[in-house]
């Protein structure tokens, strides 16, 4: 298969793990296909992450920056498991304190490893002296767009989140870190698409691109989380998340496939 189809087979699949619900005989049906979705696309993108990270030697740059993204679905897949109600995007009933304390950790954990690796793959390419695609201005621009819309999608949120944590609740303290780390995936998808773009007519445009895509996937995600109860029914909006988050993850999963063929072999020991 040609790296291209590694473009659109995620949104392909997404969309036929969407067009399947049609055929599931109720609502009920629909939302535990939806939960069980999302545990199966992380652990996959763990999969595919994983299979980048072991391209590199331990201690190599690109080890670092690729097993940092492969530790955010890890942590994230545990919270859902263990802490999470998925049938109802809410907590599970009845956690105790120390338990809400470390659901916050996990989110935090996750998200940060994300970011992490976010900033690691754009530094990868600095340190290699490849500048990002289009003008300094064009850039600075991207990146102030970038700020302007993680204040309005996660804005709200984190405002609400954090003043319920500093009230004491342990619960939109999770949410938080989770608020957070949706602020800075979307300041970062321009930088990526435009660092991705600066690779064109070689082979490392494609990691790059699936990651950026990938972001790019979850800014919608946000979009759809924040305007999607005001047009359409509960329902709706959680499906039309689930099929961004799909494809994101999917994304993921393209990015690590994609890393992993350009370095088929592993460095020698030596």
């Amino acid at each position: 298969m040609k790296r291209f189809g590694l473009a659109v087979l995620p949104l392909a699949i997404a969309g036929l793990l969407a067009l399947l619900q049609a055929f599931l005989p109720d609502e009920s049906a629909v939302v535990s296909w939806l939960q069980v979705q999302v545990l199966v696309l992380k652990a996959l993108s763990f999969v595919f992450l994983l299979f980048a990270v072991t391209r590199f030697k331990p201690g190599e740059y690109l080890f670092w920056a690729w097993g940092f993204l492969a530790l955010e679905p890890v942590f994230l897949l545990i919270k859902d498991l263990f802490f999470e109600d998925l049938s109802h995007v809410s907590l599970s009933s009845d956690l105790s304190p120390g338990l809400l304390w470390a659901r916050a950790a996990f989110v935090l954990a996750g998200n940060a490893c994300d970011a992490i690796g976010f900033v690691l793959l754009l530094n990868a390419a600095r340190k290699a002296g490849l500048e990002p695609a289009g003008s300094r201005t064009l850039r600075t621009a991207a990146f102030l767009g970038g700020l302007v819309l993680a204040a309005v999608l996660a804005g709200p949120a984190i405002l609400a989140d954090g003043q319920a944590a500093l009230n004491g609740s342990r619960r939109a303290l999770g949410d938080l870190f989770s608020d957070l780390g949706d602020a800075v995936a979307i300041v970062l998808v321009m930088p990526l698409l435009l660092r991705a773009w600066a690779f064109r007519g070689g082979l490392l445009i494609w990691p790059y691109a699936m990651i950026a895509l990938a972001a790019l996937c979850y800014l919608w995600y946000d979009i759809v989380w924040a305007l999607g109860p005001s047009l359409w029914q509960d329902l709706t909006v959680r499906r039309v998340d689930e099929f961004f988050r799909a494809a994101g993850l999917l994304y993921f999963c393209a990015a690590g496939l994609a890393q992993g063929l350009i370095l088929r072999k592993k460095p020698s020991a030596s």
